[in-house]
């Protein structure tokens, strides 16, 4: 389902600031300005709400929509995949995968795919977040693009046969803050394994499972670990599948 999302910000914006800068326009610009408004400002507004997990399916890989919102809690059945950037916002709730057997997504993409989009704070309150629970197969996998997960919890995914327990990533950047990790299990991280670089910041990985493998080459030196709590192993070395 298509919905508006209206920001105030927009409407103060619309009404206070665009007034005098049309003032200082010709008529040829200003009807230019407006109609480009008018098309940036629509582009901006749709958004897809989402209460099942076959919706957010078909949101992702037959929609095209910027923004998703999950609007109730979901069982994953299959693999969704993502084959463009886009956004997913949780809303506090939670995707149980404990009867699925594989990746919950798929990441394929030149583009940015975000879980629970940056409220702009350096440390985030879980508030509105999203919840990853079970699964045999792990939440994520990524060959390609950019994804970044915010306020996004993690718990007992993955049955240790595989890489990553929750994620597996060999995309170009990964990011993660104020996520959290708990009772993972992957055959080398049983949190994050990852041959690219890692972002993760004010985090928490509750058990010792829970372990982030960086593969040792020059593809993740640029990673960074700042102001986590981790009561696991941080490994550095090669795949035992490589």
């Amino acid at each position: 389902m298509l919905r508006n999302l209206v920001d105030f910000k927009d409407i103060l914006y619309f009404f206070f600031f665009v007034p005098s800068f049309i003032r200082n326009l010709n008529s040829y610009g200003a009807i230019s300005f407006f109609v480009l408004f008018a098309c940036s400002f629509s582009m901006r507004l749709e958004a897809a709400d989402v209460s099942t997990w076959s919706e957010l399916k078909t949101a992702i890989e037959s929609g095209s929509d910027a923004i998703i919102e999950i609007k109730g809690n979901l069982t994953a059945d299959s693999t969704i995949n993502v084959t463009r950037g886009v956004a997913i916002n949780g809303n506090g709730n939670t995707v149980n995968a404990s009867g699925f057997a594989g990746r919950c997504f798929s990441v394929t993409t030149t583009g940015k795919v975000i879980f629970n989009v940056d409220d702009g704070k350096a440390l985030q309150p879980l508030a509105g977040s999203l919840t990853f629970s079970g699964g045999s197969g792990g939440v994520l996998v990524v060959t390609d693009g950019t994804v970044q997960f915010f306020r996004t919890n993690f718990f007992n995914s993955g049955d240790g046969s595989k890489d990553g327990g929750a994620i597996q990533f060999k995309g170009d950047k990964l990011t993660l803050n104020s996520c959290s990790f708990s009772g993972n299990r992957g055959r080398d991280g049983g949190a994050i394994f990852s041959q690219s670089p890692v972002a993760v910041l004010n985090s928490t990985f509750f058990s010792a499972n829970d372990s982030i493998f960086l593969d040792n080459a020059q593809s993740t030196k640029n990673s960074a670990l700042i102001n986590n709590s981790i009561s696991s192993d941080v490994e550095l070395g090669w795949p035992d599948n490589a």
